[in-house]
């Protein structure tokens, strides 16, 4: 059985994971110059997957791990690069 306090620090570390989630994925979309619901729907078919986690909605880390993994398997290129910067 849980206590409030496990539940409280559960609930800490999947914020804690979701804002480090969300930090990697505000860094590729920079990089990539990529908004977010291209993102979404390219990375877990969900074009509004950002939109709800930003708005306090929740991800399972398999959702997560998926989105990571599409992100290794589409790097941002170079020219990419050079157009955000721009």
């Amino acid at each position: 059985m849980l206590t409030l306090w496990d539940e409280s620090h559960i609930l800490e570390i999947m914020t804690t994971t979701q804002d480090q989630f969300l930090s990697e994925v505000d860094r590729y979309l920079t990089a990539k110059g990529m908004a977010e619901t291209t993102f979404g729907r390219r990375a877990v078919n969900d074009g509004k997957f950002l939109g709800r986690l930003r708005a306090g909605g929740t991800v399972t880390t398999r959702t997560i791990d998926r989105a990571r993994a599409w992100m290794t398997a589409n790097p941002p290129t170079a020219t990419a690069n050079r157009s955000a910067a721009a």
